[in-house]
């Protein structure tokens, strides 16, 4: 009896250039509602910890920077986290308390990273990351 072993195909397993930034936007709502939920339900002031925590966001804002591709491309990966963040219910929900935003890594050098480069996935024009 002879078995033959089948050669595994990569393509089947690679997602597309543009799936992963989807799944890592709905990762970090899932974290964003787990780190959230505690605080919501609870009547209960805050467990002591340290002062700062008290001042600062557990979730301050998420930002995507890419790079790897053309130009349009880059623009295009933008867009469609633009498109989730508006779609997706949960997403938009985020987003009006966590700022999002993503900017291309060429246009974070050139301009520096407090420079006009950030694009709010909420829509709107590039701004410094401080003020998405």
């Amino acid at each position: 009896m002879t078995t033959t072993q089948a050669t595994p195909t990569l393509a089947a397993h690679v997602p597309s250039p543009v799936e992963p930034l989807p799944n890592q936007l709905l990762t970090a709502l899932g974290q964003h509602r787990m780190a959230t939920a505690g605080r919501q339900r609870s009547r209960q002031p805050a467990l002591a910890g340290p002062a700062w925590l008290r001042w600062y966001p557990v979730f301050p804002r998420i930002l995507f920077i890419l790079t790897g591709g053309s130009r349009q491309v880059l623009d295009n990966r933008i867009s469609d986290l633009q498109a989730m963040t508006a779609r997706h219910p949960l997403v938009a929900t985020m987003a009006r308390t966590v700022p999002l935003g993503a900017a291309v890594l060429d246009d974070l050098e050139a301009q520096r990273p407090t420079g006009d480069a950030w694009v709010p996935l909420g829509g709107g024009e590039s701004r410094p990351w401080t003020e998405l």
